[in-house]
């Protein structure tokens, strides 16, 4: 006599599991759309601060001059922006 032992293997999410991951996302979220807002006010802070250097060293040309560094700011200023609406979404989405 042969005996045959067949199983299936079903993989279901529970509500907890749902509930627990829609959670971290949102926490996800909530810490990415801080650190771009961070990023983004350090990155007007810096350029701030580099204008307002230019502006004390009395050098007209160096205020109104695109350097690297205010290039830099301002991605760094983007870049947070950027960040903070991606986290915001990930916020919305849990």
């Amino acid at each position: 006599m042969n005996t045959t032992n067949n199983t299936t293997t079903t993989s279901s999410t529970t509500s907890g599991q749902t509930v627990g991951e829609k959670g971290g996302n949102a926490i996800t979220g909530i810490f990415h759309a801080a650190n771009g807002l961070g990023e983004g006010i350090r990155g007007n802070i810096n350029a701030f601060a580099d204008s307002l250097g230019a502006g004390i060293k009395n050098d007209p040309k160096a205020a109104g001059q695109d350097t690297a560094a205010q290039r830099h700011n301002e991605q760094v200023a983007a870049r947070g922006a950027e960040e903070m609406r991606s986290g915001l979404d990930g916020f919305k989405r849990s």
